[in-house]
């Protein structure tokens, strides 16, 4: 009997598979040197890559590699949301704040427990979504249809009687904050496990829940409408 012929991957499949180790391949230097300080032909190296214009080939630079990373790990976020946000809101039950910051919080720590290369990413990048909040992944056109509803919509509906404008800003800020806590938290992942992974979440989870429950201050108030007004100007 004649040993059956070994199917050689299609030209996609190749694709795929040099794109895949060439984002794993900056990721890891990413997070142990810096981006500054790791070359395109570092990268094109770790990844097995002989062709040191591989990287320039399928994503354009270093920028549009980074751009990538983040639509994927991105991508991971809301793969795990989604199977999250059935669990939350698959009752019917009304929403309210801490079902959203749940749905917030649970998705990037469970990864930082579970995706090393998630854990690289948040280490160097977690500052940078910190800094630029959810405008980031606008930037870089991601998809964020899903979370828009998952998440912006069923906060809309958990606090009617907050203005839309102030709940977006709160938004944005938890956000923020989040990204800054999973920064933190990648460079420690120990911390995750056990009883004090299990409390660290919950606060985290009383923190957001707060920070979208609370209530508006005079100042708030006065200093969004000055902002407005400068806007407008």
């Amino acid at each position: 009997m004649s040993a059956k012929a070994v199917q050689r991957p299609t030209e996609y499949q190749r694709t795929a598979l040099t794109k895949e180790a060439l984002l794993e391949a900056a990721n890891t230097l990413f997070a142990e040197r810096g981006v500054e300080k790791t070359t395109i032909r570092e990268i094109n190296n770790l990844a097995g890559q002989k062709n040191n214009s591989a990287l320039q080939y399928h994503f354009g630079s270093k920028e549009g590699l980074i751009e990538a990373l983040h639509l994927h790990h991105y991508g991971e976020e809301l793969e795990c949301r989604s199977k999250l946000a059935e669990e939350i809101f698959g009752s019917g039950e009304k929403p309210n704040a801490r079902m959203v910051a749940t749905l917030m919080v649970r998705p990037p720590l469970m990864l930082l427990k579970s995706n090393q290369g998630y854990r690289q990413w948040a280490t160097r990048f977690g500052h940078v979504l910190a800094e630029r909040g959810a405008a980031m992944y606008q930037e870089i056109n991601a998809d964020v249809s899903a979370d828009t509803v998952r998440i912006g919509q069923n906060l809309l509906l958990a606090l009617p009687d907050t203005p839309k404008e102030i709940l977006l800003y709160r938004l944005d800020q938890a956000i923020r904050f989040l990204a800054l806590q999973s920064s933190v938290l990648a460079k420690n992942e120990a911390q995750l496990r056990g009883a004090y992974g299990a409390l660290l979440e919950a606060m985290l989870i009383d923190t957001i829940t707060g920070m979208f429950e609370a209530d508006t201050s005079n100042d708030t108030t006065k200093y969004l409408k000055q902002l407005n007004a400068e806007w407008q100007a």
